[in-house]
């Protein structure tokens, strides 16, 4: 699977966010297997069709060479046969007006989400959680928290708090490239 907000390929198609760029990846997900789904449809609906119009040429072009009560006979089991397969091809139909309904409505939400996820991302790094506003920081080679907290709050001797709010176990087993939330 591909990321549609960072072009990242080859992604798991279980994954539910973006390991690159955090997206959330069930909305894009549910869209590609709801336009699979379309497409089947489709083709049990033409597939449905076209043995409708089978039995209607083969009733009209094959002549019958039976004994009238016979063929009465016959002729209402084929009418019944093809209201069958009107009332099939009806419910077909609207399965498929319902899947189209279904995909306008997921792909407007996918404009939405995706709109909102490029205004977050053009949002100067601050993102509000249920802790409050944060930045998102990323470790460079040979810092510490000591210098990160310095250098965010001010007070270097903060730096249990940026362990704390990220979780971080060991103050001193920080990683370059690691994510940290610095919260305001």
């Amino acid at each position: 699977m591909e990321c549609p907000v960072c072009k990242t390929s080859g992604l798991a198609p279980d994954l539910k966010i973006c390991p690159h760029c955090s997206s959330d990846l069930e909305g894009f997900g549910y869209i590609k297997r709801l336009s699979k789904t379309l497409k089947t449809v489709s083709w049990s609906l033409i597939a449905a069709s076209l043995l409708l119009l089978f039995f209607i040429l083969a009733w009209i072009f094959i002549p019958l060479k039976v004994h009238p009560s016979q063929a009465t006979r016959e002729m209402e089991e084929v009418k019944k046969q093809l209201q069958e397969q009107m009332a099939a091809n009806k419910q077909l139909q609207l399965t498929v007006s319902n899947l189209e309904s279904e995909k306008l409505k997921t792909d407007s939400l996918l404009r939405v989400i995706t709109n909102e996820l490029a205004e977050v991302k053009s949002s100067k790094g601050n993102i509000i959680s249920g802790k409050g506003e944060y930045t998102e920081y990323t470790v460079k080679r040979g810092e510490t928290l000591y210098l990160i907290a310095q250098e965010a709050y001010g007070d270097g001797k903060l730096y249990l708090r940026l362990a704390k709010d990220n979780e971080i176990k060991d103050p001193d087993m920080i990683l370059e490239g690691q994510k940290l939330k610095i919260y305001k």
